[in-house]
């Protein structure tokens, strides 16, 4: 299975991670659960788990959470008083003992982006680093990360990251020997574009942005084509000059971004926008393509599943749901009739492996996306009864 989905193995993974005591699981991964699973199975019960709450804003909050479980006793004191460095070496004793009656541990410490950048962060987490005894491996578990203050550590070969290695790109975390830029489009929900990891958040307005996403999701297209969407009832003159500061703004974003001069999007070649040769790109929208597409080759059912369940990952929310321009509508309602059939598919092999209950949650996840679907109603009956 995890060979299917990340190219790799569980052997190669271990052995990526070996000796590292912090581990960071890539924010952007499709594999979060496939690397999780390999990281449980090799540590067993002596792998913790620990998610930081809403509520919990502050260092100090998610450790007096931690503190919960007996097993930290030492941080459990050093938090009546003390520093962010002080709890990082109490932390390490209780860890030192963990490991001294069980062997090799680990924690898993998920829903960090809730806490990421707080104050005394890089303190904690120095100190942490200096003081964890060998067997003892923390595992970074977060939606969304900054560089800082993992990068350096990365460098060092003190923290790995893992889930950005077998991808085609890396992006963020990048000590990668690329030399095109690395752009990561994610189109599923808000849209968000990361080029070398760093997040292009500004835009110069609306309709570069928008420009933008419309020559991400069209690799081959015509001017007239673009000027049909963008700017139906100008003139070719009026088009051509709104087009082409509108392409130089997107230029300049991502030039900005990255660091580097004038990265161009697009190249023009035969009458067609192509991607520029200067960028290597990872969008999820493709990916989710592909893996609908491998479900639906055929095979046997334990590929179609996998295949499956990496596309319905990838569909975090409806395609670019703050834009409201015809071409999104068509493609939103294609994703998500996609998104649907993907459900409506797993629901079918859950019912043949016995599993009533996961298959009747799949269904619902299917009619949440499309309500209209009056045989999914029905196919919903005949599995609740």
């Amino acid at each position: 299975m995890i060979t299917t989905l990340t190219n790799t193995s569980y052997d190669a993974i271990h052995e990526h991670i070996a000796g590292k005591k912090l581990v960071i699981l890539y924010p952007e991964t499709k594999n979060r659960n496939v690397f999780i699973s390999c990281l449980s199975e090799y540590y067993g019960m002596s792998m913790q788990y620990y998610c930081i709450r809403a509520e919990q804003k502050t260092l100090k909050s998610w450790l007096l959470g931690l503190t919960g479980n007996a097993d930290f006793p030492v941080l459990a004191q050093a938090l009546k008083d003390g520093d962010a460095a002080s709890w990082a070496e109490a932390l390490s004793a209780d860890f030192a003992n963990i490991a001294k009656q069980n062997g090799e541990t680990a924690l898993l410490l998920d829903e960090y982006d809730r806490v990421s950048g707080q104050r005394d962060e890089a303190r904690f987490w120095g100190a942490l680093l200096a003081n964890l005894p060998r067997g003892v491996q923390i595992i970074l578990n977060a939606r969304q990360l900054g560089r800082d203050p993992w990068q350096e550590w990365i460098e060092k070969g003190d923290v790995r990251v893992l889930g950005r290695e077998w991808r085609a790109t890396s992006g963020m975390f990048s000590a990668d020997p690329y030399e095109r830029p690395t752009l990561e489009v994610f189109t599923f929900g808000e849209g968000r574009v990361l080029i070398n990891g760093h997040e292009v958040s500004r835009w110069d307005g609306v309709l570069p942005r928008n420009l933008f996403f419309y020559l991400i999701d069209r690799p081959l297209v015509t001017r007239d084509e673009i000027f049909h969407a963008f700017w139906p009832t100008l003139s070719v003159r009026e088009a051509t000059n709104v087009f082409h500061v509108t392409k130089r703004k997107i230029t300049d974003r991502l030039s900005r971004a990255s660091g580097n001069k004038n990265i161009e999007l697009t190249q023009y070649r035969s009458g067609y926008y192509i991607p520029s040769d200067q960028l290597t790109r990872c969008i999820d929208v493709d990916e989710f393509r592909e893996m609908a597409e491998c479900a639906e080759s055929g095979g046997d059912a334990a590929s179609m599943k996998l295949y499956y369940l990496r596309a319905v990952e990838l569909y975090r929310g409806e395609f670019l749901e703050t834009v409201d321009m015809d071409w999104v509508a068509q493609r939103r309602e294609q994703y998500r009739e996609m998104v649907t059939e993907a459900l409506q598919a797993l629901s079918q092999i859950a019912l043949a492996e016995s599993q009533p209950v996961l298959a009747r949650d799949y269904l619902l996840r299917a009619l949440a996306h499309s309500p209209e679907r009056d045989d999914l109603h029905h196919y919903l009956q005949q599995i609740t009864g």
